[in-house]
């Protein structure tokens, strides 16, 4: 697998009851078989009881469009805490691909945690919310990750977070990939 180095952008409205966001993406893998890839996509989240959320994303690829929708729903419990079950189809073409995922959340007063996992087949799928593309080949079979977050004052957040991803080879070599990704990214309300 190669290298991959990927830029983002997002902007919308945030309100208590409801988001929408739109976002960009930009992957580029150094000797990576789709070189430069650009995404577009957005977000919607409506906030009853937890959080309802809808995440599109389109990959803008040579041989062809790689959709990805999202539904998801973050649950509170206690009072810091919250549990997110969700689930992505990906329509391409005569085949639809189906993936499952989950995340238990923590906040301490201005740090957050994150742990989650996801299992099903996908096709080069971009989480511009998560801010992570898969452009490449191979398709995840699984995955785990893990972030830690913090607020620096009212209006800004930082993060890091580490994804490991196990991959069904493209030729069927016996002994699958593994891809490991880091990300940096904070967060601003203006």
């Amino acid at each position: 697998m190669a290298v991959q180095h990927e830029g983002y952008a997002s902007a919308g409205w945030t309100h208590p009851f409801w988001a929408a966001v739109a976002h960009w993406a930009v992957a580029t893998a150094a000797g990576g078989e789709f070189g430069t890839t650009h995404f577009a996509g957005g977000s919607a989240r409506l906030s009853p009881y937890g959080d309802l959320g809808l995440d599109l994303s389109l990959g803008f690829y040579s041989d062809g469009l790689v959709p990805r929708i999202a539904l998801s729903w973050r649950i509170p419990f206690a009072t810091r805490f919250s549990v997110t079950p969700g689930a992505a189809l990906q329509p391409l073409g005569d085949e639809v691909l189906y993936s499952f995922f989950g995340t238990f959340a923590a906040e301490v007063g201005r740090w957050s945690f994150l742990l989650g996992g996801k299992c099903g087949a996908e096709e080069r799928p971009a989480y511009l919310l998560e801010r992570v593309v898969y452009n490449v080949p191979e398709r995840p079979l699984w995955g785990l990750w893990a972030g830690v977050g913090v607020r620096a004052g009212d209006a800004v957040r930082l993060t890091l977070g580490y994804e490991l991803t196990r991959f069904v080879p493209p030729d069927g070599t016996v002994e699958p990939p593994t891809g490991h990704f880091l990300t940096l990214g904070g967060d601003g309300r203006f």
